[in-house]
């Protein structure tokens, strides 16, 4: 066995830790087109959310098409599939540490019915009314990821009178109903409806307003061209409460949007966006909202401030990075098995057919438990990808596999346990065998598993015409053993003279043709059969009639709604419950009186199905999760990931050289944390400005001139429109007490520790006002003003305090409001990434509405200052 385990863990930690550009992933996108005129809302999104990986954390990524080959995914670090109706087995990228994730956007009622649903590392959900439905119906986590918008984007479309509209609405038309057609009453709103998309022309009374498809690129355009916007929820996105993408980027532009997406607007809005059910209420809110502008900003505002504060794809790059993460924290684990459950090609033998929904139901609880699982057939047991898991488990059958993987090992044996010989058994982590809790193993040190309850599974589709099945059948192949042939329950019930059908291999000796339908048949053919059974006779594995434990069988026919039947050997060692609960026949008599009743008595099948559906407990497969757990976590306990932490690195420049602070600024302890960057001086200061400020900037916040004082890498120059430095003793040297420049000059004002060397700080702060713009924020920092209570001002500039004036204290506001009066002020806290330390920073306005977006966005400084 390795040493260097768990290397899978280890690589993904050091690319999300050490900020991922010397090793950045490629993200794969499997998309319904990437063609120049696609219309598909699927590309769009993995566009914005690519775009914002790349920004943030230097990802790379493309799309590719449903149609493509498999071969285009050679490379792909991690795979998003994004359609329900096309095989992920397909498109299984081939590096064996890539990673697979299923990100639902719609049609989420057929996802958990798809036949591929478990080889997904990862399943994401667009909603959190979806998320609950997937979860819940396929007993696997899924995570939420929902759409946004690229504000910066959005935030820059210019009005062009040949998209001029009073109400807009961007979408095609693919056949199918859609509420808008219904609610859309044109002619009773005042000024133009505009539609851009595909096929308008075929619904009644909107062909007139059809523009035709808009490029994606002059959506931005077309927003800032219109007032109001109109969102038209369908029907495989409005019960989920999934928001459509043209709500954020609607929001993002400025313009109010009209909803009939009221599950989703809830979920994300409150009551804040103005939703409709039919075309009195759209007509009543298009009337008012033309008309009342002021209401119309005010909602604007309020929504606006919601999406730039988390929904944007910069918000959305940090959730999927961070469920990633979470997802390469567990154990990796593969389950080694004779075939690949789901798949009736290749099935060796009847008893690992029983075993797929036993291995379905652990697979599912391990990934519950928060680890990555991937089932192997014989044929993959020793592929590449195996090397990176951190321990397999071997599905012992009849056979017995070499089993030298090179990674820790544990045996199930879920069928055949008494042939697993302590040779076998001696390098295995655990050997696991069925049987109740109480039973003493056949093999020493085993430890018992009882029967796995099934995980829930989609209904199947029925054919138009119900095939002709009889309502008492039986699964499964002849035991060898010609004895064993004629004492199973066939034999008993062929005693009986019961009307029965018998589904499987080598009972050619004793079952009439009539009765025997040869060969053996897939997992969800044996779920369609035992639906259309009202009975279904069981008997145990060869292995199993000595451990006294119901065949998986059993609880298939319960899941159905059949009500199985077992001869009495089946169930004499069964615990207490079990015994009260199954149908048992000791003769042939006893069967034929039992089956009758069962067959012809619709109130005593549905009592007896009822009890036995009480014993179906999930709780076992959870159980049986965590004693896997626990036995690779001890495994792995002297071989623990020991690697010493990544050096801190500078997000300025991507230094790794740190010194201590300066001096008159009393560096924090302990002495050997990151304070000053060597590479480029950046203090911790700088670097919790920065983060700050890559916050605004990716909300589409720092368009405008900007004006700072004194030059700091705090931000970066092209985030803003114009951006002007003043040097003191420079060229462009400019003096706080009397700014050469025109009143209204400055959308931004940035004066980071500055005020505190000018003589008159009250003037100094009149003067920013004055070449304030409308709308516009000052942001203001001065260095630890709760050191002490009152400021103490020398009236000189002393030259041991780098030419510092005064010394604030906690009553800041109330010293620099005393020429201007009290201003509107957000105080934010800045926070180093490195060492976490925080500083206080002020933003000034004349409006209080010019800082809602940024006390949406940035945290709020929990401490006080007098005068706040």
């Amino acid at each position: 066995m390795t040493t260097d385990q768990p290397g899978f863990r280890r690589a993904w930690r050091r690319r999300l830790r050490e900020g991922d550009a010397a090793d950045p992933p490629l993200v794969i996108f499997v998309v319904t087109s990437t063609r120049s005129d696609r219309l598909a809302g699927d590309w769009f999104t993995a566009l914005e959310l690519g775009r914002a990986l790349e920004k943030r954390f230097c990802w790379r990524w493309r799309c590719i098409a449903r149609d493509s080959a498999p071969t285009q995914l050679a490379e792909a670090d991690i795979v998003v599939h994004m359609l329900h109706d096309v095989d992920i087995r397909t498109f299984r990228p081939p590096k064996p540490g890539a990673l697979v994730v299923g990100w639902m956007r719609n049609w989420f009622n057929l996802w958990p019915s798809v036949s591929w649903i478990d080889d997904f590392d990862l399943l994401l959900a667009s909603s959190e009314r979806a998320r609950a439905f997937v979860s819940a119906a396929t007993a696997l986590p899924c995570g939420l990821l929902r759409i946004a918008t690229d504000p910066e984007r959005f935030a820059q479309g210019h009005p062009d009178p040949a998209l001029a509209s009073e109400v807009l609405f961007t979408g095609s038309y693919w056949g199918t109903q859609r509420g808008l057609a219904q609610s859309a009453r044109p002619a009773d709103w005042p000024g133009r409806f505009a539609i851009y998309g595909k096929n308008w022309e075929e619904v009644a009374g909107m062909g007139a307003h059809g523009r035709g498809p808009l490029p994606y690129e002059r959506l931005p355009d077309a927003y800032a061209s219109t007032t109001l916007v109109l969102d038209d929820a369908n029907a495989v996105t409005a019960p989920w409460g999934s928001v459509n993408s043209r709500v954020f980027d609607a929001l993002a532009a400025g313009r109010l949007v009209l909803s009939n997406g009221a599950l989703g607007a809830q979920e994300i809005f409150g009551d804040a966006l103005p939703c409709f059910s039919g075309a009195e209420e759209l007509t009543a809110l298009v009337r008012s909202y033309l008309t009342d502008e002021a209401a119309r900003q005010a909602k604007v505002a309020t929504l606006r401030a919601m999406v730039l504060a988390g929904h944007t794809y910069a918000h959305r790059a940090e959730e999927f990075r961070a469920q990633i993460a979470a997802l390469v924290g567990g154990l990796r684990l593969s389950i080694k098995t004779d075939r690949e459950p789901g798949h009736p090609d290749r099935p060796e033998s009847d008893a690992a057919l029983q075993n797929d929904g036993q291995i379905r139901a652990l697979s599912r609880a391990l990934k519950t438990r928060g680890h990555m699982v991937r089932v192997d057939a014989l044929a993959q047991w020793t592929r590449a990808a195996g090397r990176l898991d951190d321990a397999a488990l071997i599905v012992r059958g009849e056979a017995r596999f070499p089993y030298d993987l090179g990674i820790p090992l544990l045996i199930w044996a879920c069928s055949h346990p008494t042939r697993v010989s302590p040779d076998e058994a001696a390098p295995a982590l655990a050997v696991f065998e069925p049987g109740w809790a109480d039973q003493d193993p056949s093999l020493p040190g085993a430890l018992s598993v009882p029967l796995l309850a099934p995980v829930p599974l989609p209904p199947l589709p029925r054919p138009a015409t119900p095939p002709s099945v009889p309502s008492v059948v039986y699964v499964g192949s002849a035991p060898r053993d010609p004895a064993l042939r004629a004492a199973s329950i066939v034999a008993l019930a062929l005693e009986a003279k019961l009307p029965f059908g018998v589904y499987g291999q080598g009972w050619h000796d004793i079952v009439p043709p009539t009765q025997l339908f040869d060969g053996v048949l897939s997992d969800d053919m044996v779920r369609l059969l035992f639906g259309y059974a009202r009975v279904v006779l069981i008997d145990p594995l060869e292995d199993a009639a000595l451990r006294c434990l119901p065949p998986p069988r059993f609880l298939d026919a319960i899941q159905a709604g059949a009500v199985p039947v077992c001869r009495a050997e089946t169930a004499r060692n069964c615990p207490g419950d079990w015994l009260r609960a199954m149908e048992i026949a000791e003769s042939a008599d006893e069967l034929h009186r039992l089956v009758r009743r069962l067959a012809t008595n619709p109130g005593y099948h549905a009592q007896r199905l009822a009890v036995l559906s009480d014993l179906l407990d999930p709780t076992p497969a959870d159980a049986f999760a965590a004693r896997i757990e626990d036995s690779v976590r001890r495994a792995w306990t002297t071989l623990a990931d020991t690697e010493p932490p990544a050096p801190p690195v500078c997000p300025l420049c991507g230094g790794i050289a740190f010194g201590s602070g300066p001096g008159g600024l009393a560096p924090l302890p302990p002495r050997d944390q990151p304070v000053r960057c060597l590479s480029c001086g950046a203090l911790e200061r700088h670097r919790g400005l920065r983060q700050m400020w890559t916050i605004l900037a990716e909300a589409g916040l720092c368009a405008g001139r900007a004006l700072q004082f004194s030059p700091e890498a705090s931000v970066k120059p092209q985030w803003f429109t114009t951006f002007e430095v003043s040097v003191f003793g420079g060229d462009n040297h400019l003096d706080l007490q009397a700014i050469d420049r025109p009143n209204g000059a400055y959308e931004w004002v940035l004066c980071n520790h500055v005020i505190e060397h000018v003589a008159d700080d009250g003037l100094a702060l009149a003067e920013l006002l004055r070449i304030l713009a409308p709308g516009g924020v000052i942001e203001l920092t001065v260095p630890d003003p709760f050191s002490q209570r009152l400021t103490e001002d020398w009236g000189f500039p002393r030259e041991d305090l780098h030419g510092h004036y005064r010394l604030y204290g906690r009553d800041l506001l109330e010293r620099l409001f005393r020429r201007t009066g009290p201003l509107p002020v957000f105080p934010a806290t800045a926070r180093d990434p490195l060492t976490g330390r925080e500083d206080l920073v002020l933003f000034l306005a004349r409006e209080p509405q010019a800082l809602a977006p940024l006390a949406a966005l940035l945290p709020r400084s929990e401490l006080a200052l007098t005068g706040l």
